[in-house]
């Protein structure tokens, strides 16, 4: 952890895989995380990577998953704000290609101060 400006923190594409509670296939994709620090207090970009893949080792929708991450970050730092977005390839067919699938949720004031 390192003191910031107090900004926007917003890390993009953190790959993971995990596995569908409803289908018991995997899916993959990629996680974005934004938060506006408390105390300008701010979290090495390993940090958020490892978070994601901790969160994605176990049977979950992709939708917990989202919410898990949210959570684990408002525990750990009580930011102002954050906002997690999930874009994942889940690997069954539907009739014409695999299911791709955005899952977004946030919590607190994203506009800072």
């Amino acid at each position: 952890m390192s003191k910031g400006s107090g900004g926007l923190v917003l890390v993009r594409d953190i790959d993971f895989a995990s596995t569908s509670e409803e289908t018991l296939l995997p899916f993959h994709g990629r996680c974005h995380i934004a938060y506006v620090p408390s105390a300008g207090v701010v979290l090495g970009l390993s940090k958020l990577a490892r978070l994601t893949k901790l969160a994605a080792r176990r049977v979950q929708t992709q939708e917990a998953l989202t919410q898990r991450v949210l959570h684990a970050m408002c525990g750990a730092l009580r930011p102002q704000g954050v906002a997690v977005i999930v874009d994942a390839r889940h690997l069954i067919y539907t009739a014409t290609a695999p299911l791709q699938q955005l899952t977004a949720a946030a919590v607190g004031c994203m506009g800072g101060s």
